[in-house]
């Protein structure tokens, strides 16, 4: 190991026993560690960042006032517009916060929404620093029972705002009493579900209570404020105690509701929150706290969270359990919902449940009449729960016992045949004895095998945490592709480390598959932004299926294994597509389909496995004819069938969910494969309409809540198919004018997203077919110009790139290099014309651009259009050898291309012809004998050359 390893091993040891330490004693630690002056100043500084980032500040660090703060004018007026929202009232006012209920102000749709903004003077930068960290957390939430973040922003006096999703609900503690104790217990399982879900992307909510979780007129949980209590509002609701919170240090918290560590200003963590859904559930079931039921300040409030010892719910006093149906629920609550309640409300977190999906297990337990790991799994209690669960068995048992004393009976009074019957009803009585003792066996297995699979997965997400902390933002400063770099290494021996805790359960090995499949995702899914491993990546998806594939007989009523075996084989087909494996992708595709399909219909309320149908659907018809003319199959009758469905899957996604950016960009992204079928049934105006129809749906997605990441995703993708249309169309200015503001798009975005490849090929895609157009316009300096442009924002080809058969940099570079040798060329630039060709003949000999071994229609016309420049480069020599020779080549791969594609493809027959034309402007010869072999029945407008761009891409 190396002295700067060495080194940051020393650090990071002492940062973990620092960040264990009460904050008074961090300088004593620090001090005894031995370090020098300049590694104590920076582990001050990371533990600086860390607390102002997790709000980890000692309790009483500063004093905590209770006085009202003075009077400041409101931080916004009803009326007034935040970006796209204009305030209609106001909703509640905390110390550092204000809500509205806003709506959509721009017309695109109509929308309702709740506003949080900073309020005046409160703008610090820890507050400010916090803001973001928690803006960036919430944008990752998707989950039905966490209310959305649609927007944010700042005003026009830079106060920052939330905009969350608008829920007209009753608080859960409320929407409880209306119930019986079941529905009780269900709504709780789906808040903790939602918390659940925030816990595996690593946030803790800290702010759990009956204020922040409402429940809607469907019975939906909504878990509201998500760490924005945390980011915005540390002393939000001075004024009083219930719902409020107050400040530990300057970590907020709700008096009643806080566990703890948080009053005494220690480091949270997932158990933070169990302790408060403990409080959750036992308001819901009793309708009063577990401790400081008489507490009239913050102070008392806190002294009974630290002191007091929760009183079991059955035991409560009528005048204590204010919930009308308490007397009636107050047996039931006794035994396991006690025993529930009171480890999750212990005062030491390393007492309370492993993780929240622990206590779920317990509350489902409780439900379906199973032990529960709260309590001792005694012969009598397991004894117990099997009869209440087999009541018929039970009574099978009690007539065989019956049956035994008819025998004895029966022998005294010397009945044979009576004694038989009780000796076979003894025999039942001691079969069923035996099944029993089996199944409570079972029981506490798996309760066991529950508690420690959560702990080690508790484990393991520590240690991935603290992983991130060090390794990966490490590597972020060194860029942001080194950053994904690390971030797969360090998901990789994560998923390795909890695949070897041993025996999965199916809902641990579906977790696995999706996670080997977002990991396959991220390292080299050709249409996504990746790390450029397609080799690691396709190990990975094999991986994925095979842990998921054993699960197919159990598992056909499970959304979520359908989901994981879409998108492990939706990743299987692009790599298959990758390495020109045409029909083993279709295969995989085909496969994906049925099982995005059947998620969907499982979960018929969702958004995603809808829209994941939609995609694999247009995929699908690509496959089977793909209209920017790459590898893949000869079917176009099938692709057109393909694609109507992919179109209706879209509209009526679109159509059920029209204020869904994901809708429209799904709706966009089926349409501009309609609109390549309708090209190639020489349908332009057809197709220029759909191209329309999917710029206007992509404008509104845009306009949308959370919409804006559609214009880096798609806004070029859907510019490049327009100007294709058009170019197909003979309107060449017009392509030309609708590119542009692509072309912008593209380079700002890669600009701002360094090393990554497939933002690399975003902007060659549109470079691409701006310098055809050039050559269509005769716009020789116009090309000259792009392709320069082009050379000083992409790195430079690589001895690695170049070797590899799976890298398409070198086919890229290849069709901007044979265009670019054209306009050389056309200008008169001979000797850079000529180096050029040169380059890519070697290129060829090489097989580095595999021209010939498995083509593709754009693999015939890239080495047309190079030996179209070689030609033009020749005749202007007089080298009328060389440039027949070329020619000769030429009219050999357009018979390959033709033969690539379907007869009536009538935008192949337009490629034909314009390749012809060009090839005879290059010889100088327009009615060239030698080109008579190949003939051409073009429509009436010629077409353009093919993006770099696959409609695969566009959805990633």
């Amino acid at each position: 190991m190396t002295d700067t390893q060495n080194r940051w091993a020393r650090l990071k040891a002492v940062f973990d026993a620092a960040l264990d330490a009460p904050p008074g004693e961090r300088e004593v630690l620090l001090a005894a560690a031995g370090l020098s002056a300049d590694d104590a100043a920076e582990l001050r500084s990371l533990l600086a960042h860390h607390d102002e980032a997790t709000g980890e500040q000692g309790f009483l660090a500063r004093p905590v006032s209770l006085a009202p703060p003075e009077p400041a004018a409101p931080a916004a007026q009803v009326g007034q517009r935040l970006g796209n929202w204009t305030l209609v009232r106001p909703l509640g006012a905390g110390g550092m916060g204000e809500v509205f209920e806003a709506r959509r102000a721009d017309g695109q749709y109509q929308g309702r929404a709740a506003v949080k903004l900073l309020k005046r003077g409160m703008d610090s930068t820890a507050v400010l620093g916090r803001f973001v960290l928690e803006r960036q957390a919430l944008a990752r939430l998707n989950h039905p029972g966490i209310a959305r973040l649609l927007d944010a922003g700042a005003s026009a006096e830079g106060l920052p705002y939330f905009v969350m999703e608008y829920v007209d609900g009753r608080p859960i503690d409320q929407a409880a009493q209306d119930l019986a104790l079941e529905p009780r217990l269900e709504l709780f399982l789906q808040l903790a579900d939602a918390v659940a879900h925030a816990h595996r992307n690593l946030l803790v909510h800290r702010d759990l209570k009956p204020g922040n979780v409402l429940v809607d007129g469907s019975g939906q949980v909504k878990l509201l404020d998500f760490g924005i209590a945390k980011a915005l509002d540390p002393l939000e609701g001075m004024e009083g105690l219930e719902g409020d919170t107050t400040l530990g240090g300057q970590r907020p918290y709700t008096p009643h509701h806080a566990s703890p560590e948080q009053v005494r200003g220690e480091p949270v963590s997932t158990a933070t929150d169990i302790y408060s859904l403990g409080v959750l559930l036992y308001q819901m079931l009793t309708g009063t706290r577990p401790t400081g039921r008489r507490a009239s300040t913050v102070a008392e409030a806190a002294r009974s969270v630290l002191e007091d010892a929760p009183t079991r719910p059955s035991r409560l006093s009528p005048s204590e359990a204010v919930d009308p149906q308490w007397l009636r629920h107050r047996k039931r609550l006794e035994g396991d919902l006690d025993n529930i309640l009171l480890k999750a409300l212990e005062k030491q977190p390393a007492l309370r449940y492993a993780s929240v999906d622990a206590l779920r297990a317990d509350v489902q337990a409780h439900l379906s009449g199973h032990p529960v790991s709260a309590r001792a799994a005694s012969v009598g209690y397991v004894t117990a729960k099997w009869l209440g669960r087999h009541r018929a068995a039970a009574a099978a048992a009690t007539l065989g016992g019956m049956g035994l004393v008819t025998g004895l009976v029966a022998t005294w009074l010397n009945g044979r045949v009576a004694l038989a019957l009780g000796v076979g009803g003894m025999a039942a009585g001691l079969l069923l004895a035996l099944v029993q003792a089996r199944r409570a066996q079972l029981a506490r297995d798996e309760v066991a095998r529950a508690r420690d699979a959560a702990t080690r997965h508790l484990t393991e997400l520590r240690r991935l945490a603290h992983s991130m902390v060090f390794e990966v933002n490490d590597a972020l400063e060194r860029g942001l592709i080194e950053g994904r770099r690390q971030l797969v290494h360090t998901a990789e021996l994560s998923l390795e480390r909890q695949a070897a805790f041993g025996p999965m359960d199916d809902a641990e090995r579906i977790s696995l598959g999706w996670a080997l499949a977002r990991l396959a995702r991220l390292e080299g899914h050709e249409n996504t932004n990746n790390v450029g491993n397609p080799r690691g990546a396709l190990a990975h998806y094999d991986r994925a299926l095979q842990v998921l594939e054993p699960l197919a007989p159990r598992q056909q009523q499970s959304a979520d294994w359908h989901a994981a075996m879409a998108a492990a084989l939706e990743g299987r087909y692009a790599l298959m597509r990758q390495l020109r494996q045409a029909d083993a992708a279709f295969a995989a595709l085909q496969r994906a389909v049925g099982h995005a399909s059947r998620a969907a219909r499982l979960q018929p309320e969702a958004l995603a496995p809808r829209r994941h149908e939609c995609l694999l659907r247009t995929l699908l018809a690509d496959q089977a004819y793909p209209i920017v003319r790459t590898h893949g199959l000869c079917r176009l009758a099938q692709a057109r069938e393909l694609a109507e469905e992919a179109l209706a899957c879209g509209r009526a996604l679109a159509a059920w969910a029209p204020n869904e950016p994901a809708a429209l960009r799904s709706l966009g992204f089926t349409l501009r494969m309609a609109s390549g079928i309708e090209a190639v049934h020489g349908r332009l105006d057809e197709a220029l309409a759909l191209d329309a129809e999917a710029l206007a749906a992509l404008e509104c997605g845009i306009a949308l809540p959370g919409g804006e990441s559609l214009r880096v995703s798609d806004f070029a993708q859907a510019r490049i198919r327009s100007a294709m249309t058009l170019r197909a169309a003979g309107r060449y200015d017009e392509a030309h004018a609708a590119l542009e503001p692509a072309l912008a798009q593209a380079e700002g975005d890669m600009l701002g997203n360094g090393g990554d490849e497939h933002r690399q090929r975003q902007f060659v895609a549109v470079i691409q077919t701006l310098l055809d157009l050039c050559i269509h316009r005769g716009d020789w300096a116009g090309g000259a110009a792009l392709y320069q442009r082009a050379q000083r924002r992409l790195p430079p080809l690589t001895a690695a790139q170049l070797a590899d058969p799976l890298s398409r940099w070198a086919w890229q570079h290849g069709w901007m290099d044979s265009l670019q040798a054209l306009c050389l060329a056309r200008a008169g630039a001979l000797d850079d014309a000529d180096a050029l060709t040169q380059r890519l003949r070697g290129w060829m000999a090489q097989g580095v651009l595999r021209l010939r071994s498995d083509p593709n229609p754009l693999d015939a016309e890239l080495e047309a259009n190079i030996h179209i420049a070689c030609a033009q480069v020749a005749a202007a020599s007089s080298d009328w050898h060389a440039a027949t020779a070329a020619a000769e080549v030429v009219q050999e791969r357009l018979l390959a291309m033709r033969a690539l594609r379907d007869p009536a493809d009538a935008i192949e027959r337009v490629r034909q012809t314009q390749l012809l034309e060009r090839l005879a402007r290059s010889l100088q010869r327009a009615d060239s004998a030698c080109l008579s072999e190949v003939p051409a029945s073009p429509p009436t407008s010629p077409a353009a050359p093919p993006s770099m761009s696959s409609p695969s891409s566009a959805l990633r």
